[in-house]
């Protein structure tokens, strides 16, 4: 049980330096816990970040990797990747006899969901009503949906966030998906 959804809790989000900065959007929250619904366990490898910590960030030649306006300074950014788990499908077994159930649990095998398949779905999920006037009169329009929101694809990991600017897609093998003219 999490603090801040059914699956999410503050810690998960905190900042690594230890500052105490663990409050994200609720609607990344929201975002992440659907797919959680969808995929399984999200794990986040980094939520927010105070901006002393953001700068800390470098590469090997010490250049650095993020920028003062990342989302993630905000608490409205995560890196995460999605694990699943396999069972062993190696033989019958005895649904009632929980010896064999704890020794086919522990036979089964965690994988890694591709970044791409869950940034495919986060692309589906990042989408609000457009406000639209017409004949004087406003209201939401559900089929014309807005994309919103920074995907970024990497080797290891997925970059969520839920910016209100223009949405923004990048990264590796994004080439095709919901681009964002």
């Amino acid at each position: 049980m999490g603090d801040l959804s059914k699956n999410f809790s503050r810690s998960e989000f905190a900042c690594h330096c230890g500052c105490g900065f663990d409050s994200p959007e609720p609607l990344l929250v929201e975002s992440l816990q659907t797919i959680r619904d969808h995929f399984g366990p999200v794990r986040i490898r980094s939520g927010c970040r105070c901006l002393k910590y953001n700068r800390t960030l470098t590469d090997s030649k010490g250049r650095r990797l993020s920028k003062d306006t990342s989302q993630h300074v905000f608490g409205k950014a995560a890196d995460i990747w999605v694990e699943r788990y396999l069972p062993d499908e190696s033989r019958d077994y005895d649904r009632t006899d929980l010896r064999d159930s704890i020794e086919r649990a522990m036979r089964s095998t965690c994988e890694t969901v591709l970044p791409i398949e869950v940034a495919r779905y986060a692309a589906s999920i990042l989408v609000k009503p457009k406000w639209v006037t017409k004949n004087k009169i406003s209201f939401w329009d559900y089929d014309d949906l807005l994309k919103y929101g920074g995907i970024g694809v990497y080797k290891t990991f997925v970059h969520l966030d839920v910016r209100e600017a223009r949405p923004a897609r990048w990264g590796l093998k994004w080439r095709g998906i919901d681009h964002v003219k």
